[in-house]
């Protein structure tokens, strides 16, 4: 079984990353800005954004694995039905990032 985020749970259409981020839930945490929306679908979606200005491409890259491997193996089954956006606004490290997307996830199932 591979352990990569199945292509149907990611968001790939611009159309639905300016849906979600004009219209969504925001939530914030340290170096995270979360952007959240029903999306009617008995499983989750996930979208990353990373600014060019943190880091070189490398680095950027190691955030958007952090986020996804995060998301994959403790938000998907409590996040059910959310769309998602992660947008990463400085630096940091895997327990960094997972702190806040646990703390924001906490807040999402409440919200539901």
């Amino acid at each position: 079984m591979s352990e990569r985020l199945p292509r149907w749970m990611r968001l790939k259409r611009d159309s639905d990353f300016e849906r979600i981020l004009k219209t969504g839930k925001r939530l914030t945490a340290k170096g995270l800005v979360v952007y959240a929306l029903q999306n009617g679908l008995p499983y989750p979606r996930l979208g990353l954004r990373v600014a060019k200005r943190i880091g070189t491409a490398v680095r950027r890259n190691y955030l958007k694995r952090c986020v996804r491997e995060v998301f994959r193996r403790w938000l998907k089954k409590v996040l059910a039905g959310v769309d998602i956006v992660v947008v990463v606004t400085a630096d940091g490290e895997f327990a960094q990032i997972k702190e806040g997307l646990l703390k924001v996830a906490a807040l999402l199932s409440g919200w539901r």
